[in-house]
């Protein structure tokens, strides 16, 4: 086989049942390791009774860590990084794997869609990730389509998607940093496209992804990763952006011009409402989903808000 898959899960074994069944059904002969961060007996059962997978548990601990010590297992020259909440799209092994015959290519991957048969919190949540208004550059990494990018940035990929070459870790001495609950694989990005990697980023090559059923769940994943993108920030200043910034000083703003109240307030204010609408209109229009105008608008809300607070919010510590 030409790679392997890793994939890192707790307490949500019907997620990885669909996740593995789909991966079985394509590429039946792939080896997957797992990787139970944390004590899941029912998960360690079934994962027992599947050909070509390798399980192991660990002690709860950065979702990295666990990364880590499933790549020193991997023999292929490819590994493919999924999430236990996700389904692969149809033929995406089939099209990944005449992607893998590029020679020169060494990182690659796709975005994330919504997930079959989910419900239109949930839906909301997909069509508001693919707005620029909630994720800026980021809404490539939710957003299927044809494009294609020979020269991808981190903010392209999404871990839940990802593939390696192997060599980057055997060879190289590179990881993922085990300081980080989320974000880890930003930093590593970071790292290597600085040092000349090739990347290419494929709008066509998918998967189903997930998303949290409840708004206040989705706030506070949102808070979780705009934390763990500052404190990257703040161990890697040279990886700094200053569009990140941008919640953080919205919602600064939001709060002195509640007790200031002035004409560029209220300029500024109007100028993202009617964004707001706009952005969301044509999502749902294109989707034909406008019986979701308001959830996606909401979702937008919430995303920038949440990001702004997590953003300056003290940094979480792991270790």
């Amino acid at each position: 086989m030409k790679y392997s898959i890793v994939i890192v899960t707790y307490e949500r074994l019907e997620l990885l049942q669909k996740c593995i069944s789909e991966i079985r059904s394509q590429s039946p002969n792939t080896p997957i390791y797992v990787g139970i961060n944390g004590s899941d007996s029912k998960s360690a059962q079934y994962l027992q009774n599947i050909p070509q997978v390798t399980c192991k548990s660990f002690n709860k601990r950065t979702p990295g860590e666990v990364r880590n010590a499933l790549i020193q297992l991997v023999e292929t020259p490819w590994i493919c990084f999924l999430d236990d909440d996700v389904i692969v799209s149809e033929s995406y092994f089939q099209k990944a794997e005449s992607i893998l015959e590029m020679k020169s290519l060494e990182i690659f991957g796709g975005p994330d869609t919504s997930y079959p048969n989910e419900e239109s919190t949930e839906t909301a949540i997909s069509l508001a990730l693919t707005s620029p208004l909630a994720t800026a550059h980021s809404k490539k990494r939710h957003t299927v389509s044809n494009d294609f990018n020979p020269n991808a940035k981190e903010q392209d990929f999404i871990l839940c998607n990802l593939w390696m070459k192997t060599s980057i870790f055997h060879k190289e001495n590179n990881s993922f940093d085990e300081r980080f609950f989320r974000n880890e694989e930003n930093v590593l990005l970071n790292k290597l496209l600085s040092s000349g990697k090739t990347a290419h980023y494929y709008g066509d090559l998918f998967v189903h992804h997930k998303r949290k059923s409840n708004l206040i769940s989705m706030s506070l994943t949102v808070m979780k990763s705009a934390n763990f993108r500052a404190k990257s920030f703040l161990l890697f200043p040279e990886s700094f952006q200053p569009i990140y910034l941008v919640p953080s000083l919205s919602f600064l703003f939001l709060i002195y011009s509640a007790f200031y109240p002035n004409l560029i307030a209220l300029l500024a204010i109007s100028t993202y409402i009617s964004c707001l609408l706009y952005f969301s209109w044509k999502i749902c229009k294109d989707s034909s989903r406008m019986n979701l105008f308001f959830q996606v608008v909401l979702v937008q809300i919430i995303i920038n808000l949440s990001y702004g607070i997590g953003f300056i919010s003290p940094p979480k510590s792991t270790k």
